[in-house]
């Protein structure tokens, strides 16, 4: 009885943990909303963001809720059968070829940040920047996310890659965070993207109480500990993949 009592309070204190940190603040979020209208670049809402705060989960928060807010799915996109694009150049040695990787990647963040449209790549990469921008070490990370029952088994992760997020890095630990998802679904019989802010997919080291992440490099896996038993883990609504 005693062991019991002592798991559930562990339990409760372990949640409360993790849902403190998966929060962000209304100040920032009201912050946000005030100075969304006049955000005209990358750098320029960096800076801003610099300026006005000091905690780097303050500036998370501020970044993942303007995206979630403001970057639609890019359902045309998604939908074409020539939905990947291509990039052809040449390069003659190593570190040409990743300068020519970072401009693309550049021209994308800055299109996302226009158009305010993107794919889950795109967003990642425009999280990516604004984090990087504001101090904050923040990478991409590309996998599979699916329901439990479609990834049965190893077979079934095999292919492209269907799902782009992003890890976080807050006091040597890595967070996940997936603002493609936090922006809305999907509706695939009617082809249309619906906006709906979700703050579920914010700042979680659970591998996922919302839907089964899998990275394709294993070192993430290790990274974005703990993890709990697939049996645990519950089916999201309709995945927007990349």
């Amino acid at each position: 009885m005693i062991l019991k009592k002592l798991l559930l309070l562990l339990a409760i204190a372990f949640f409360v943990n993790f849902y403190a940190v998966g929060q962000i603040k209304n100040d920032v979020k009201n912050w946000v909303d005030e100075v969304s209208e006049e955000l005209s670049s990358v750098p320029e809402f960096a800076a801003l963001i610099n300026y006005k705060f000091i905690d780097d989960i303050e500036k998370i928060g501020a970044i993942y809720y303007w995206m979630a807010n403001n970057i639609n799915f890019d359902t045309k996109a998604y939908f074409s059968k020539n939905k990947k694009t291509t990039y052809n150049f040449r390069y003659r040695s190593r570190e040409e070829m990743d300068m020519k990787i970072q401009k693309i990647d550049n021209e994308i963040v800055d299109r996302v940040f226009k158009k305010k449209i993107g794919l889950s790549r795109e967003y990642a990469l425009l999280f990516k920047k604004l984090c990087n921008n504001s101090g904050i070490q923040c990478e991409v990370v590309e996998g599979f996310i699916e329901k439990p029952l479609k990834l049965s088994s190893k077979k079934a992760l095999k292919g492209k890659t269907k799902h782009v997020w992003n890890a976080v890095c807050i006091n040597n630990d890595w967070y996940a965070i997936d603002v493609s998802l936090a922006a809305g679904k999907i509706e695939k019989d009617k082809k249309k993207f619906i906006s709906a802010y979700c703050e579920s997919y914010y700042l979680y080291q659970l591998n996922s109480l919302l839907s089964a992440y899998y990275p394709r490099k294993k070192s993430w896996t290790a990274k974005l500990k703990p993890e709990i038993p697939v049996s645990m883990i519950l089916g999201n609504q309709d995945i927007v993949s990349n």
